[in-house]
C-alpha cells in the first residue's frame, strides 16, 4: 500500500470502546488499545493516501454470543450488516463507523454524562443474560 501510494485498512472494533461493559473487561481494554493504536495509524498514513477505518459495531449475531440473550435498546445485528456498513464506510472514507447508527447516542451520552450511561448499562442490562 506504501508503494501504492493507497489502500484501505479496517479495524473491527468493537461499542464497548465507547462505553465500556460490566464483565466485559479484558475485552475492553483489548479493544482500547488496538483502538488507539489504529488512531494514531490513521494519522500517519494519511500523507501515504493509505485510508485506515475503524468500525464500531454493537454485538454481532455470531456463534461467540449466540447463548447470550440481549435488550431491545442494543439488540444483536446480522453479521451481514456490519459487512455492508464496512463497505459502505471505505467507499466514503469514513474514519470511524458505528452499526447499527442509532447507537452513536450511547457513545455522545456517555461523553456528556458517564453516570447517566452507567445508569442505562444496569437498567437495560446492556452486558446481556444467558438464555
Amino acid at each position: 500500500m506504501l508503494e501504492r501510494k493507497k489502500g484501505h485498512i479496517v479495524l473491527v472494533s468493537s461499542l464497548d470502546v465507547k462505553k465500556g461493559i460490566p464483565i466485559d473487561g479484558p475485552y475492553v481494554a483489548a479493544k482500547c488499545a488496538i483502538t488507539g493504536f489504529f488512531e494514531v495509524l490513521r494519522q500517519e498514513l494519511k500523507k501515504e493516501n493509505v485510508h485506515v477505518i475503524t468500525i464500531y459495531p454493537g454485538r454481532i449475531d455470531t456463534p461467540m454470543i449466540e447463548n447470550l440473550k440481549m435488550p431491545w435498546i442494543s439488540p444483536k445485528i446480522p453479521a451481514d450488516k456490519v459487512a455492508r456498513a464496512i463497505v459502505r464506510g471505505i467507499g466514503r472514507h469514513k474514519i470511524e463507523v458505528i452499526v447499527p447508527g442509532i447507537l452513536v447516542l450511547f457513545g455522545f451520552l456517555n461523553t456528556l454524562s458517564p453516570r447517566f450511561m452507567d445508569w442505562i448499562v444496569r437498567v437495560f442490562h446492556l452486558e446481556g443474560w444467558q438464555e
